[in-house]
């Protein structure tokens, strides 16, 4: 299995696109005009820490009812969107909503969840085999204009491609995508059911 490429996901993505470009913008508006002068002054990790869940909540707002998407919380207390398989053997994709730097990086607090997302593994509360993808944005500053939204597909710290869904053309994809086709995903690593402890294997004896 590979992951897909930037036109195929432009191309997924796009019937969604002015949903997420309007949630972004009312976020920003409810930043702008009611948080932000609650605060005298903050930091960028405040900044983080309420225009990120205001996008997810505009965005479940104005999208949540449409077919093929479907919103959820994980249980530490995260929204992410998961677009179902349009055909049979098709993975479903999922989408977080982060704020993210000048060089597209999200600065995370290195939790298990982050984690196995950011190295594309199955995680407690997502369809299995789910194909996971970033909503981002960038602020320079408290004050500063929403750049974005973007959508990111990355393993780890590599980042395959992204795109400006308010101007499609503003895109990246990594050069070695056209040489061989996208890259393969790992092996995904299979949790044992609750309860259940796998046999080990015998080893045979040698005669």
């Amino acid at each position: 299995m590979r992951l897909p490429s930037l036109d195929e996901g432009q191309t997924r993505f796009k019937p969604y696109h002015s949903g997420f470009r309007e949630a972004a913008r009312i976020a920003h508006g409810r930043w702008i005009n009611k948080v932000r002068p609650e605060y005298a002054q903050c930091s960028l990790r405040v900044v983080r820490n309420n225009v990120t869940p205001l996008f997810a909540q505009e965005a479940r707002t104005l999208l949540g009812g449409l077919n093929g998407i479907r919103f959820i919380d994980t249980r530490n207390k995260q929204t992410l969107t998961v677009f179902s398989p349009r055909a049979v053997g098709e993975r479903p994709w999922v989408a977080r909503y982060k704020h993210v730097d000048s060089n597209f990086r999200a600065h995370n607090i290195p939790t298990k969840a982050t984690m196995r997302f950011d190295a594309q593994e199955d995680l407690a509360d997502v369809p299995s085999g789910s194909i996971y993808f970033t909503l981002a944005y960038q602020m320079a500053g408290p004050d500063s204009e929403l750049v974005g939204p973007f959508i990111i597909l990355a393993l780890h710290d590599k980042i395959f491609w992204r795109y400006n869904i308010d101007n499609p053309e503003d895109h990246l994809e990594a050069t070695y995508l056209y040489n061989g086709g996208a890259p393969l995903l790992p092996t995904r690593r299979v949790r044992p059911a609750r309860g259940l402890t796998p046999k080990k294997k015998r080893d045979t004896p040698e005669r």
